[in-house]
């Protein structure tokens, strides 16, 4: 645990002194975004294959990018540096927190926490290279997170709730293996 912590650390802590352009902070979250995600592969791959992790995994960034993506289409927010109306959700940010989120739901907070670490500065950098305001990051963290909480159950665990919802009614589904 003490090399990951410390590894997140690291990268987390070289992103500011790499980016001194906004150019660099941009290059800089799309890493970030890209170690996570790839991060959370590794561990299911890792993990004998963990097919249902999977299941969780593309539940997760499947709602996030649906639900970012949306959002801004309908909410058609100009970024600080004007390069387009998309700022509200942080797209980076949300796709980074689910990933992060996924990892530590599942696998455990020891691993959780570095990958939160380094989602956080993944939207630091969004920040700092002017494609987002402050509020645009904290949305998608809620997004990213939430779709965690929503889909990703603990690998050793034997049970799963599983919540679901149209334009009429809305329920959970428990299931349990015994």
């Amino acid at each position: 645990m003490k090399k990951t912590i410390l590894a997140a650390s690291l990268l987390l802590a070289t992103q500011p002194a790499l980016a001194g352009s906004r150019d660099t902070w941009n290059k800089a979250s799309r890493v970030g975004e890209v170690a996570l995600v790839a991060g959370a592969m590794g561990f299911i791959i890792a993990n004998r294959n963990d097919s249902r992790g999977f299941e969780q995994f593309a539940a997760t960034q499947g709602t996030t990018i649906v639900v970012t993506y949306g959002l801004k289409q309908v909410i058609n927010s100009e970024r600080p540096d004007g390069s387009g109306n998309d700022s509200f959700p942080s797209g980076h940010t949300s796709i980074s927190f689910a990933a992060a989120g996924f990892i530590g739901h599942r696998y455990g907070w020891d691993k959780g926490v570095p990958a939160m670490i380094l989602a956080t500065g993944v939207g630091i950098a969004r920040v700092a290279a002017k494609k987002h305001r402050w509020y645009d990051v904290v949305a998608g963290a809620a997004i990213g997170e939430g779709s965690a909480m929503l889909f990703v159950n603990r690998k050793d665990e034997d049970y799963a709730f599983m919540p679901w919802g149209s334009t009429k009614e809305a329920g959970v589904t428990f299931a349990a293996r015994f």
